[in-house]
Formats: C-alpha cells, sequence, structure tokens
C-alpha cells in the first residue's frame, strides 16, 4: 500500500482532476484509489490519468548525438504542444528541424494504444518507406520495447504496416494512398506539407477521424510551394477561420541551440546559397519566415511586402447585400 505521493505523481492528479472537471468528492475518491493501490496498479491509474505522466516516466527516445536511447525529457514548448495533441481535436504543428514533434507525437499515440483502447492509429509520411520506419523499432516499436514489461501488452502483429496489441489496439503505417476504409482514434501526418497532393490524402483521412479522432499535421515549412494546402490550413487556423489548432516552434527551442550556433547556421547557409531562404525553412524563428516563399530570385524581397501588410480577417457579406 502506497501512503504517500510524489509531487510528480500529485502534480499528475491534480492536472488530470482539473482537466475532467472532477468536483471534490470525486476528486477525493480518485486520491483515495490510487493511495490505496499497490505500485504497479498507481502507476498504470496515473500514466492513464495523464500522458504527459506517462511519457515524462517512462518514454525513451533514440537520441542521434550520442547513439543511444534516453529518457524522453519534455522542454516547455513540447510540453505546450503535448497539451494541445491532448486537448483539441485537429492540430497543425510548423516546426524548424529536429525538435523531438515527431517523437512526442509516436509517444502520444503508443499512450493512446496502451491507455485508450480499442485505439486505431494511422501514421502517414511523404513515402511509404518512411512511414513504416516511424512505425517501426528505430522509432515507435523502439519506445515500446522500453517500457517496463509489466506495462508492455503482449504484441499479435508487428509487420512493416502494421503493429497490434492484445488488447485490440493498433498502429497502421499507410502511403498516402491508403487509409480511408478505417475509423480512426488518431492520425499522424509526418513532413505534411511535403507529402505530394496533401489534399487527395486530406480527403481520404479526414473523414476517418470525424467520429471523434484526432489529426496532428506536424511539418517544416516547404518554400517551393507557398500556397499548399498545409499552409493554408495553418494560416486558417492562426485567424481562427477553421477548426484547427495552430502551433510553431522556432530553431531556439532545442536547448543546445545558443544564438552563436544559429549565426554560424546562418553564415554557412548564406555562403553557399547567396540568400537565407533555406535557413528560414530549416530554422526559422517566425511562422512569418517559416511560411514566406523563396525570394533568393524574386525582384521584390519578401521582406518589403511584410512592411506594408496586415493580416484581417474576410469581410463577411451582409445577408441582405444585392448580387452583383
Amino acid at each position: 500500500m502506497i501512503q504517500n505521493l510524489t509531487p510528480t505523481q500529485t502534480t499528475a492528479i491534480d492536472l488530470a482532476v482539473t482537466r475532467l472537471q472532477f468536483n471534490q468528492k470525486e476528486s477525493r475518491k480518485l486520491r483515495a484509489q490510487i493511495m490505496d493501490s499497490s505500485e504497479i496498479e498507481r502507476e498504470l491509474l496515473l500514466c492513464a490519468l495523464s500522458p504527459e505522466y506517462f511519457i515524462t516516466q517512462y518514454i525513451f527516445i533514440y537520441d542521434a548525438q550520442i547513439k543511444d536511447w534516453i529518457k524522453f525529457i519534455l522542454w516547455a514548448q513540447q510540453l505546450d504542444a503535448l497539451n494541445l495533441f491532448h486537448i483539441a481535436q485537429l492540430v497543425i504543428a510548423l516546426k524548424a528541424r529536429q525538435l523531438g514533434l515527431t517523437w512526442l507525437a509516436l509517444a502520444y499515440a503508443i499512450w493512446q494504444m496502451l491507455f485508450r483502447p480499442i485505439a486505431t492509429v494511422m501514421v502517414f509520411s511523404r513515402r511509404d518507406d518512411e512511414s513504416m520506419y516511424l512505425l517501426s523499432d528505430e522509432r515507435a516499436r523502439g519506445m515500446y520495447r522500453r517500457l517496463p514489461e509489466w506495462m508492455q501488452l503482449d504484441t499479435l502483429t508487428a509487420s512493416a504496416h502494421q503493429w497490434k496489441l492484445s488488447n485490440g489496439s493498433v498502429a497502421y503505417a499507410f502511403p498516402t494512398t491508403a487509409g480511408d476504409s478505417y475509423t480512426s482514434t488518431l492520425v499522424i501526418m509526418d513532413e505534411a506539407d511535403l507529402i505530394p497532393n496533401l489534399n487527395r490524402l486530406m480527403r481520404s483521412v479526414k473523414p476517418t477521424i470525424d467520429a471523434g479522432g484526432k489529426m496532428f499535421m506536424i511539418s517544416r515549412a516547404d518554400k517551393s510551394t507557398p500556397n499548399s494546402e498545409y499552409k493554408r490550413i495553418y494560416r486558417g487556423a492562426k485567424a481562427g477561420l477553421n477548426g484547427w489548432s495552430d502551433i510553431f516552434l522556432p530553431w531556439w527551442v532545442r536547448p543546445s541551440r545558443t544564438p552563436e550556433w544559429y549565426e554560424k547556421q546562418k553564415r554557412d547557409i548564406l555562403q553557399r546559397t547567396g540568400g537565407l531562404d533555406d535557413l528560414h525553412e530549416q530554422y526559422p524563428s517566425t511562422d512569418t519566415e517559416a511560411l514566406a516563399p523563396a525570394s533568393l530570385n524574386k525582384r521584390i524581397p519578401h521582406k518589403w511586402g511584410e512592411q506594408c501588410y496586415v493580416e484581417m480577417k474576410p469581410v463577411e457579406t451582409p445577408t441582405d447585400a444585392p448580387d452583383i
């Protein structure tokens, strides 16, 4: 029997109680249930209550720099993204490179598969081999295999395109031409701005989550397509014109990236390309930089246009306006 809770466990319970809008009686009952549980039961309850607790306490990710799996310690902006993943149905994330957002989405998918059965997760990327990689032992299944044995369930299927657990939860890695015949609890589109014909994929896949599932679109910007489907959705979300929730993660979110690091990248790209388009595509400071079209070969620099542009919502047409 556990008599005391750690500060981390107490915080996880407090956040869950707030999110679930429990009254005093329900809150006391939950705390009593957790306090009276065995250690393993307590941990399972806390993980089920809080994806943040599950990820920060039990998920490991691969660090390519040290060539080993490390505990997933979330930065503040990653926590913001996770909270948005959890409360919103449709999330579009625009980001700089290598900020761990794909790892975060996969960790959330594993949480769903374990604690929200029977979950159906669909993973897409710009190529079939990339979507299979996201489901592989190097990514999602590798994270799962490093969970404590008492938390893991039996794996019924573990192929390149399908991963099924004994509780009925299943994850699929799909090419961008498939996936429309399922009902999903979560769809992850990685590198969404680089997916060819994203509009066709959206027409096929978005109806699969309309019964209450979630969809995460995660990407860096592709400056060769300034008016892409992905960018239109992001701009619409930022303006409050659609049902999507937006989040932007700049280059400096990664703690190891200093102003000196950024200046080094800037000098290198400027010397190699003669412009800053690649810098703003790979390591943007603002979403305006990320969304701006390539300007290297343009007669009028994009920054000049920015100085005389004010974003406004479309003017609503009066209901009694005459036909033109």
